[in-house]
């Protein structure tokens, strides 16, 4: 009896033991990193997976056989039941996934542009055939639709609310953002700004400022969700960091913006280098002109958010070609 019950606690101990150091593995990227790292184990064919270092072929071929008979790795723990992979191969194979770290004569990802740009990290083989851009208010939304050629495939503007309201009503707000987003353009990728955080003493200000950052995170969560029924997430919402636009744009004006809508007139006429080669079809730049001018700035927003993003794809693809001529 003595035998049974201390093998019983050996393994007990040995069972806590393996627990604590899961929970610590876990522990070691952050959520966004776990994400980006699971939609790849749970996504990519061993094709792709061997292309990272320290994912052998046939360790590929182990994991994409697993996650076939098994189902989808829901944390990053899961994977260490698949043979041969214990907690040092694990983390270093997370590591480079994290880092975009290929085998030797392996090709990395095409397009990244990292998290002091955008959040979260975008990282693809592929640039987005369509990117919808939106500038969401207290009482409204204005977006655009563009193509990967920057042709503007639609551009819109549309009321949310008759007034800008102080008390929040999650049921509204919800009902209101999600009959929107069933309407919204396909695409890819939509892309917003994150929005630059103001001190304000004013009681009523921070009320609306506060709903706005509700509404911000409904819309995000219903854009990703949309077409996405999978876990984990695979992100489609990309926010770009502050500044970003307006020194690309030279719109910065001792650390304010200004504004962006000599930049439409000047795009139209293909008088702006900024945004070189974007085409906006006559109808849908009429019906910009025939908006106030308040929102015609919003739309402009989400002009400059679009080309912005696929500046950035474009620059991220040549730094890879210029490593690939090195090597």
């Amino acid at each position: 009896m003595y035998l049974i019950t201390s093998s019983l606690h050996q393994i007990s101990t040995q069972s806590a033991g393996c627990s604590t150091e899961t929970h610590n593995f876990d522990s070691e990227f952050n959520t966004d990193e776990q994400q980006v790292i699971l939609q790849k184990l749970n996504k990519a064919s061993d094709e792709e997976l061997s292309q990272y270092s320290r994912l052998t072929k046939r360790k590929a071929l182990d994991l994409v056989s697993y996650r076939t008979n098994h189902g989808n790795f829901e944390t990053l723990s899961d994977v260490m039941q698949v043979k041969g992979f214990g907690p040092t191969l694990l983390n270093s194979i997370c590591k480079n996934i994290v880092n975009n770290k290929m085998s030797k004569g392996s090709t990395a990802a095409r397009y990244v542009i990292d998290r002091t740009k955008v959040h979260p990290r975008y990282i693809s083989n592929q640039k987005p055939p369509h990117i919808l851009a939106c500038n969401l208010q207290a009482d409204s939304i204005s977006w655009l639709h563009m193509a990967s050629d920057l042709n503007v495939v639609d551009w819109k503007h549309e009321i949310l609310f008759e007034r800008i309201r102080a008390k929040y009503d999650h049921i509204l707000y919800q009902n209101k953002l999600w009959d929107m987003v069933r309407e919204l353009p396909d695409a890819e990728v939509c892309v917003m700004e994150e929005p630059v955080s103001r001190n304000t003493n004013k009681q009523v200000l921070t009320a609306v400022t506060l709903n706005k950052a509700r509404m911000d995170a409904i819309f995000t969560t219903l854009m990703t969700h949309r077409h996405n029924t999978d876990y984990p997430l695979t992100h489609t919402v990309y926010k770009i960091r502050p500044n970003v636009i307006g020194e690309y744009f030279n719109l910065l004006v001792g650390g304010e913006r200004v504004s962006a809508r000599q930049i439409v007139i000047d795009t139209s006429r293909g008088q702006c280098r900024y945004s070189h080669g974007v085409y906006i079809p006559t109808p849908i730049l009429d019906e910009y002109y025939e908006q106030r001018s308040g929102v015609q700035e919003q739309m402009a927003a989400c002009l400059l958010q679009a080309v912005t993003f696929y500046h950035l794809l474009t620059e991220s693809s040549k730094e890879v070609s210029e490593l690939e001529e090195v090597a």
